[in-house]
């Protein structure tokens, strides 16, 4: 039950940080641009659009996205 709980609580944040991203990358295809590998535990690599890579540490492939993705903002994406 705890871990349906995070699972939920994971993908209202990212669907929150998808937002985020169209508003400022519209160009951006969620889905085709970006994904997840995981490698092992709670390792995860986020591969994101202009070959934006990096590593995170989460509970799951919803919370990895999520994060990768504010990671990429924060490198600021090339449609602002």
């Amino acid at each position: 039950m705890i871990r349906d709980h995070n699972i939920i609580q994971c993908l209202a944040w990212l669907t929150d940080v998808h937002a985020e991203v169209k508003r400022l990358s519209p160009k951006t295809h969620l889905r085709k641009d970006a994904w997840v590998q995981h490698h092992h535990d709670d390792f995860w690599e986020f591969n994101g659009p202009d070959k934006f890579q990096t590593s995170v540490t989460a509970s799951n492939a919803y919370a990895a996205r999520a994060m990768g993705w504010e990671a990429y903002l924060r490198k600021g994406s090339p449609d602002k």
